[in-house]
């Protein structure tokens, strides 16, 4: 393929130079960044502690009474256990009530 370039506008001559020129300016920037030293300066201070200053202060100690225990609970009821053999009775009790269609029947209200 053919340049249309001008000579003068081609930057590929150019090339290796700015590229060693990168490299230059990237290592002197990584030295400098290593070889930089950075002192504390400490300053000491004569400090006076007074006992008078310093005040003891006296907490008083919070007391805490356990709640009471819950009281036992209540007995419940006795369940008798019987063995299967034995026959248990129950007698029912069953009234006869005799309505007809002329019986007259009180309706309770709620007062809901």
């Amino acid at each position: 393929m053919i340049s249309r370039k001008t000579p003068k506008a081609d930057l590929e001559n150019k090339r290796s130079t700015w590229r060693a020129l990168g490299f230059i300016a990237s290592l002197a920037f990584i030295l400098i960044a290593i070889s930089w030293t950075n002192y504390e300066v400490l300053v000491r201070q004569a400090i006076n502690f007074e006992a008078d200053l310093l005040e003891d202060e006296e907490i008083p100690v919070n007391v805490v009474t356990p709640p009471p225990p819950p009281p036992p609970p209540q007995q419940t009821t006795v369940i008798e256990i019987v063995d299967d053999e034995e026959e248990i009775e129950i007698e029912l009790e069953i009234e006869d009530i005799e309505l007809d269609d002329d019986t007259d029947i009180e309706i309770i209200e709620d007062d809901d």
